[in-house]
């Protein structure tokens, strides 16, 4: 199973790397919908932080910057959906 959490740079993968994942599981937390270029089993749209949701960003030299939520939506982030998904894993789901 593979789990990336955010689709950007999967459309620009190499085609062989994309034919091994034609075969496995995929699920992406991705922040567009937008197309990759490959199959995906699963793809959820998460919240993109400074946007839907208040979150950080730093600067090149480590400085936090809060970028709060500009347009605030019910979408989760990445942190709640992972933890789901890993809950749903260990129980067998």
């Amino acid at each position: 199973m593979l789990v990336p959490v955010d689709s950007g740079g999967l459309g620009e993968i190499p085609w062989v790397v994309k034919k091994c994942l034609a075969e496995m599981i995929t699920i992406v937390l991705d922040r567009t919908g937008a197309e990759i270029g490959i199959v995906l089993n699963v793809r959820i749209i998460k919240a993109v932080y400074g946007v839907d949701r208040t979150g950080t960003a730093y600067w090149m030299d480590e400085v936090p910057i809060l970028q709060p939520a500009v347009m605030p939506s019910a979408l989760s982030g990445d942190e709640e959906m992972l933890r789901e998904i890993g809950t749903q894993l260990e129980r067998g789901n």
